[in-house]
């Protein structure tokens, strides 16, 4: 009878010497790996485009390709009208788009206005966004200005990351923080 730890053993070393091989391969590039695809910001590539389409050019962590990254086509965007915005972002005619671990679609958004801001704020005409996707309620798009990477105001109201702040008292401490 065989013995368990030797199958083990011996499974366990094919799979690392396959896995090795695969990983230093010079010819072991995925299907999506990002050759040919131009890089929309050359300096922080994060959305490309390639025959008419746009992918997003996530790093690489289990393949050598060589440019260290793996693409992924956004079936939905328009290559025609997509640009890359700053940090994370993305838009099209039609769409949205941010990067926080898995793309994601910023529902309601308005492409059109849409801005991105300091620290985790974005705004369109409609809102005023916090971390992402978290609408700030109440909160003015047209007077609103970031005071630091959690506070903000508006022309009637201050927020701490997406609530507005009740409390007189806080209020009066941001004012004076920020020479308000």
């Amino acid at each position: 009878m065989v013995n368990k730890k030797i199958v083990i053993t011996i499974t366990i070393g094919i799979f690392l010497s396959v896995l090795f091989y695969y990983a230093i391969s010079p010819k072991s590039y995925p299907e999506g790996w990002c050759k040919d695809v131009t890089p929309l910001n050359p300096e922080n590539p994060i959305y490309g485009i390639r025959d008419n389409t746009v992918f997003l050019m996530t790093p690489n962590m289990m393949y050598n390709t060589p440019d260290g990254k793996v693409c992924m086509e956004i079936n939905d965007a328009d290559a025609k009208t997509f640009e890359q915005l700053e940090k994370e972002y993305g838009k099209d005619i039609n769409n949205v788009y941010y990067l926080a671990g898995t793309l994601r679609k910023i529902t309601g958004a308005d492409p059109e206005s849409f801005e991105v801001l300091e620290e985790n704020y974005v705004k369109d005409k409609n809102y005023v966004y916090f971390n992402y996707e978290e609408i700030i309620t109440g909160a003015d798009p047209e007077s609103f200005e970031v005071l630091d990477f959690f506070y903000s105001k508006d022309k009637t109201n201050y927020f701490y990351s997406h609530q507005k702040i009740r409390d007189e008292v806080k209020i009066k401490e941001i004012q004076e923080k920020f020479n308000l």
